[in-house]
């Protein structure tokens, strides 16, 4: 069965599922994602990431099969297709952006809560004025945001929180 696998790509899956008659609909391609998540994510990485930078949407079944993917690469190197579908989501609509980041930080998934920031930094390169104000309200928040993402490459606790109090500080040092 490896073998078979071995001989497919994500060109060749993309095409299949597109000639699929009746079309595959987005729950269905959704399902797809997760179940090649499930069987080996990083031999299907390209695919996954295109899929999920075409269907990004504030569904809750979305964000269920973002999440499984999210906390299956969120501590290997091989994370960047993903990083990089996150981000145009929000470069490309920055509203879906914005709104997709806050629906990852409300289900206090602590994966999707990190990755949380690539829809709303693609969202501020194409319309910064308009993440400003979110980036503002999340500042106090945004210590714990840190201390997760520093934990998720393994920064050791007492560099890591030695870095933030020092980040915190020249960050409030115009509040004083």
């Amino acid at each position: 069965m490896q073998s078979e696998l071995a001989q497919w790509n994500s060109t060749k899956l993309s095409a299949f599922a597109k000639q699929q008659t009746p079309p595959l609909d987005d729950t269905e391609r959704l399902e797809l994602v997760r179940g090649l998540c499930k069987r080996d994510i990083f031999l299907w990485l390209d695919y996954i990431s295109v899929e999920l930078k075409s269907l990004a949407s504030l569904d809750p079944q979305y964000i269920d099969v973002l999440s499984e993917v999210v906390n299956r690469v969120r501590h290997d190197m091989a994370q960047g297709p993903i990083i990089h579908a996150m981000t145009s989501v929000g470069e490309s609509n920055p509203q879906l952006g914005i709104d997709l980041s806050s629906a990852m930080r409300e289900r206090d998934d602590e994966g999707l809560v990190v990755y949380s920031s690539f829809p709303l930094g693609g969202a501020g390169r194409t319309d910064f004025n308009r993440v400003k104000p979110i980036l503002d309200e999340l500042s106090p928040t945004m210590f714990r945001s840190l201390k997760y993402a520093s934990r998720a490459v393994g920064v050791p606790n007492r560099a890591r929180d030695k870095n933030l109090r020092g980040i915190q500080e020249a960050s409030c040092s115009h509040c004083h």
